[in-house]
């Protein structure tokens, strides 16, 4: 959240994701005028962050991540602002999952039992991408061709 207005802790979201990360306000200048921002942090990878500002998407116009100095992080590693504002159940969260794709021997053995299935025709390029759970690029060139 980047706005001209300091941030009102009763107008910030209680989100369970709240107490596993660090939730903060800070106030620069950007662009000639004070701005007031709220942070959630720190994170051990780029990828845990885009994970959490995946889950915030639904709560805050389009999140950004952004590096912070070390003195911004040991600045705010005991401190930080308490949201107020009740947003119900929909605000807890129980887990949120990193997924990668499958190892390639558990593809492996997945692509055998589709082929084990297989009647009459082969399964279009689809259903097969869907039965090895493969979306991306990679998994498809790793997938074994049928011609």
């Amino acid at each position: 959240m980047l706005r001209e207005e300091p941030i009102d802790a009763e107008q910030v979201p209680n989100l369970g994701i709240f107490s596993e990360y660090r939730l903060y306000a800070v106030t620069g200048l950007e662009q000639d005028r004070v701005m007031h921002a709220l942070r959630v942090g720190f994170f051990s990878s780029e990828l845990a962050a885009e994970a959490v500002a995946g889950y915030l998407v639904a709560y805050f116009d389009s999140p950004v991540i952004k590096r912070v100095s070390i003195a911004e992080r040991e600045r705010f590693a005991d401190t930080g602002l308490a949201a107020r504002k009740d947003v119900g159940v929909s605000g807890v969260h129980a887990v949120i999952e990193l997924a990668t794709p499958a190892p390639l021997a558990e593809r492996r053995a997945v692509e055998r039992r589709v082929a084990e299935r297989r009647v009459d025709a082969p399964p279009s390029d689809t259903s097969k991408r869907a039965a090895l759970g493969a979306t991306s690029l990679w998994s498809r060139l790793l997938a074994p061709r049928n011609r």
